[in-house]
C-alpha cells in the first residue's frame, strides 16, 4: 500500500475526504476502506470521489435538517414494514454506488433497486455494494416504456453518462417493473438522476407516482437548454399532493 493509500485508509470517516489531489496518487479502482462504508473502489481522475463527497459530506439525499419532513419519511418507511411489506427504493442513475449505499444504510429493511446504464459505472457499482445485501443491481436505463437506449458519455466522467432512445442497445426498465421484481413490496422512494432522461421517465406509465411517498429528482435544464427536460416531471408531479424541498442539486417531492 502506498503512502497516499495509507493516508486515506486511516481517515476516520467519509466526511473527512481530503483534497482531490490525493486521488492523483491512487491507481484506478483502488479499494479504499472507509469507516462505515466498507471497501470503496474509485477510478483515477474521475468523478467517483466527488459523488461520495456530495452524498456523504454535503448530504444531497438527507433531509435531517428538516426534522418534520425527516420524521414523516421515516414514519412512512416504518408503516410499510409494520404492514408486512418490503419498502422499495428505486435508485435511477446509481452511478458507482454512493446513493445506493446511503439509502441502504438509512433504510436497512428496504430493498434498493440500483439502476445504472453505463457498463464501467456498473462494474464499480457492483464492487462498492457487494457487502450490502439489500441492494439489487439492474444493468439498464430507467425510462417510461420498454425499449432500448444508446449510452453516451462525451465528457468521459462517470457522472456524465447520458441515454437516448434507440432501436437497439441497452434495455429500458420502468419504475413499476423495478418495484415489482421485489416480492410483497410497496414503493417507498424513487430517486432519479439520469442526466436529462427524466423527460422520458415522466412521458408515460405514471401510475407509480400514486404509490411513491418520496420522489427525488435532479433537474438538468441547465445542461440541456431548449430541450425542456423538466417539463414532463413538473406536469406529472403537480397533479399529486407533494410538498417540494430543495436539497443541494435535488428537488425532494414528499407526499403531504
Amino acid at each position: 500500500m502506498s503512502f497516499w493509500q495509507k493516508v486515506i485508509a486511516n481517515m476516520r470517516d467519509v466526511r473527512t475526504f481530503g483534497p482531490r489531489v490525493l486521488m492523483r496518487h491512487i491507481r484506478s479502482d483502488t479499494p479504499i476502506p472507509l469507516k462505515g462504508l466498507g471497501q470503496i473502489a474509485l477510478r483515477h481522475r474521475n468523478s467517483d470521489m466527488e459523488c461520495f463527497r456530495q452524498v456523504f459530506q454535503r448530504g444531497d439525499y438527507s433531509v435531517g435538517h428538516l426534522k418534520a419532513v425527516h420524521d414523516r419519511i421515516n414514519r412512512r418507511y416504518e408503516e410499510i414494514i409494520e404492514s408486512g411489506f418490503t419498502p422499495v427504493i428505486v435508485d435511477g442513475g446509481a452511478n458507482v454506488g454512493a446513493s445506493a449505499i446511503w439509502f441502504a444504510k438509512q433504510f436497512p429493511l428496504a430493498r434498493i433497486k440500483a439502476v445504472e446504464p453505463d457498463a464501467d459505472n456498473f462494474r464499480l457499482l457492483k464492487m462498492n455494494t457487494s457487502t450490502y445485501e439489500n441492494v439489487d443491481l439492474v444493468f439498464a436505463a430507467l425510462g417510461a416504456m420498454p425499449g432500448f437506449v444508446e449510452v453516451t458519455n462525451s465528457e468521459g466522467l462517470g457522472w456524465a453518462v447520458q441515454t437516448r432512445r434507440a432501436d437497439v442497445g441497452l434495455s429500458v426498465i420502468g419504475v413499476t417493473g423495478a418495484q415489482l421484481s421485489v416480492d410483497n413490496s410497496k414503493l417507498f422512494l424513487v430517486k432519479i438522476d439520469i442526466e436529462g432522461f427524466e423527460s422520458d421517465v415522466f412521458s408515460g406509465q405514471l401510475d407509480w407516482i400514486n404509490d411513491a411517498y418520496v420522489v427525488i429528482i435532479e433537474p438538468h435544464d441547465w445542461m440541456l437548454p431548449g430541450e425542456f427536460t423538466s417539463r414532463n416531471f413538473m406536469k406529472a408531479m403537480v397533479e399529486h399532493a407533494f410538498e417540494v424541498f430543495i436539497v443541494g442539486e435535488n428537488l425532494f417531492f414528499v407526499r403531504n
